[in-house]
């Protein structure tokens, strides 16, 4: 299943160090990757999404989204602590 940009949004949440799933219609966290910087680089250490969400392609979109924005911006290397992450970072760059 893909991601649904009708029902959620994926928003940078800078103050709170992490990238947020939000449904559209009543704007509710549904779901987080949690980040650290340090020095040059960028930790992703969390990511998870609410298990009555699971199955839609939500969490990969999620990870997509914080990579793609990383990468474009150049600033960090990415460090993918988060095993989900990993795996995505993993078959992004195969």
């Amino acid at each position: 299943m893909s991601f649904n940009e009708e029902i959620y949004e994926i928003v940078h949440n800078e103050p709170a160090g992490q990238w947020e799933l939000r449904t559209r219609n009543d704007n509710l966290v549904i779901g987080y990757l949690s980040y650290e910087i340090v020095d040059a680089e960028i930790y992703f250490t969390r990511l998870t999404v609410k298990s009555e969400f699971t199955g839609q392609g939500l969490a990969k979109a999620l990870a997509n989204k914080a990579l793609d924005y990383e990468v474009a911006k150049g600033e960090y290397a990415i460090v993918p602590v988060c095993s989900y992450v990993q795996k995505v970072w993993t078959e992004r760059n195969s």
